[in-house]
């Protein structure tokens, strides 16, 4: 919203960044589109309940929301750190920023034997391929 705020709606969803489950959104918009941000809202939620929206701005409002996600980002970052402790030895990348860690497959093996074989030792890995179109060339993609 910084960049242009006079001309920036932003639109998402509590369900992008607390929990899946949570499917209310909101919109942020510049104070002089109030009436087509208010008609857009109503458009969008005529069958949503109306408590639901009042907890979601409670939510928000009331710091909650933010401290909510501090400790998910907080438990994410935590993960990957034990999963590069953990993969280390072998060849990994990864970025502080996000949820999740790169890790190149040794000779023999594809994205998918390999996440096959994880998910039966209870690990849960994405292969890559199912993200890139050329299997050979993605690595594995660790969540």
């Amino acid at each position: 919203m910084n960049f242009c705020p006079e001309r920036v709606c932003h639109v998402s969803s509590l369900s992008d960044y607390l929990a899946v489950g949570l499917r209310s959104g909101f919109l942020l918009y510049p104070p002089d589109k109030v009436p087509v941000g208010r008609n857009v809202v109503q458009a969008m939620t005529h069958s949503f309940s109306p408590i639901i929206s009042q907890l979601t701005c409670l939510l928000i409002q009331s710091g909650h929301a933010g401290a909510l996600l501090g400790h998910i980002r907080d438990y994410r970052r935590e993960r990957v750190r034990l999963a590069v402790n953990q993969l280390g030895r072998w060849n990994i990348n990864w970025n502080e920023a996000a949820d999740f860690i790169w890790l190149e497959l040794t000779e023999g093996w594809y994205g998918s034997s390999f996440s096959f074989t994880s998910e039966k030792l209870g690990i849960q890995v994405a292969p890559a391929d199912i993200f890139l179109p050329d299997e050979a060339s993605a690595p594995t993609r660790c969540a």
